[in-house]
C-alpha cells in the first residue's frame, strides 16, 4: 500500500504559528530551520520595502503641508507635521530593524552553509584520501613480486646456515608471476647452499595446496625444518614479501619426507 503521508510536507515551526509575521522566528536565529530563516529573510526583505514605503508617505505628507501652507492654528498646521514625523520615524526604524533582521539570518545561513561547504570537503578529502590508497594497493597488487640482487644476497646470508637442507618450491595456482617468482626464490636458496628444487607441476596423487602469498609447510613435529620454515618466511618479510610458515600434514607425499616445501600462491 502507498504512503499516504510521503507527499505531505511537514510544517515548519513558523508555520505552527500562524499569529506570528514570517520574519519572527520560534525558536530563535541559531535553532532555526534553513526553511525558517529564509522565508524568514525574505519576510525581513518585504517588510524594510514596506518602511520604504511608510518613510515615503511621511515626507510626501510634509511636501503637500509645505506646499498648502495652512493656517498655523488649524489642525493641518498643528497636527500634519506631528503625524508626517511619525511616518519618516516609523519608516527609518522599521527599515533600519528589518535590515539588521534579515542580515541576521541571512548571516545564518551564509554560516551553515561554509560548514556544510566544509564538510563535503572533508569528506571529499578522505575520499579522495581511500582512492589515493587504494590505488597504490592496487598498484602494488599488480606489481610482480621479485628480488633483487642486494635482497637475494641478504636472504642468502639469513639461510646459509642450514646448507644442505632440502626445499621443495611449487608455486600454486601455477601463474606467470608466481612461477617467475618461484624460479628465482629458487635461485636465491640454492646460493644459500640449500637443495632447493623448483618443481614445475604439482603431483598427480595427493591434495593440492592453494596458498596467498608465500606459505612455507613443514610437516608436524620436523623441528629442525619449521625453524628452516620461519626463518625463510621473516627473511622474505624483512625484504617486504608476504609469507607465513603452516604446520601440513605433507607426509603423504614420500618426497616431502625431511624437507620444507615453498608455495608460492596467489599475491595478495
Amino acid at each position: 500500500m502507498a504512503n499516504i503521508n510521503a507527499s505531505i510536507k511537514k510544517p515548519t515551526k513558523n508555520a505552527e504559528r500562524p499569529l506570528f509575521p514570517a520574519w519572527c522566528l520560534a525558536e530563535g536565529v541559531i535553532n532555526a530551520t534553513e526553511e525558517d530563516l529564509e522565508i524568514a529573510a525574505t519576510a525581513c526583505e518585504r517588510w524594510t520595502w514596506g518602511c520604504g514605503g511608510i518613510l515615503f508617505f511621511g515626507l510626501s505628507i510634509e511636501v503637500v503641508v509645505a506646499a498648502i501652507h495652512p493656517p498655523y492654528d488649524s489642525f493641518l498646521g498643528t497636527w500634519a507635521s506631528v503625524i508626517a514625523d511619525c511616518f519618516v520615524t516609523i519608516g527609518v526604524g522599521g527599515e533600519i530593524m528589518f535590515a539588521f533582521m534579515g542580515f541576521r539570518r541571512q548571516e545564518e545561513l551564509g554560516k551553515r552553509a561554509k560548514k556544510e561547504v566544509a564538510a563535503l570537503n572533508k569528506l571529499s578529502g578522505e575520499a579522495n584520501e581511500r582512492a589515493a590508497k587504494a590505488q597504490l594497493e592496487l598498484e602494488r597488487l599488480k606489481a610482480p613480486r621479485g628480488l633483487s640482487e642486494s635482497q637475494g644476497a641478504s636472504i642468502s646470508a639469513k639461510l646459509s646456515v642450514f646448507g644442505g637442507h632440502e626445499v621443495l618450491i611449487i608455486a600454486s595456482p601455477m601463474t606467470h608471476e608466481g612461477a617467475s617468482f618461484a624460479d628465482q626464490l629458487h635461485c636465491v636458496l640454492k646460493s644459500a647452499s640449500l637443495k632447493s628444487q623448483y618443481m614445475e607441476r604439482w603431483p598427480i596423487v595427493g591434495p593440492t595446496l592453494i596458498a596467498e602469498d608465500v606459505c612455507i609447510a613443514f610437516s608436524d613435529g620436523d623441528e629442525t625444518n619449521a625453524l628452516l620454515a620461519n626463518t625463510i618466511a621473516e627473511a622474505l618479510k624483512a625484504e617486504g614479501i608476504r609469507a607465513d610458515t603452516s604446520a601440513a600434514a605433507v607426509d603423504w607425499w614420500p618426497a616431502m619426507s625431511g624437507k620444507a616445501l615453498v608455495v608460492i600462491g596467489t599475491k595478495t
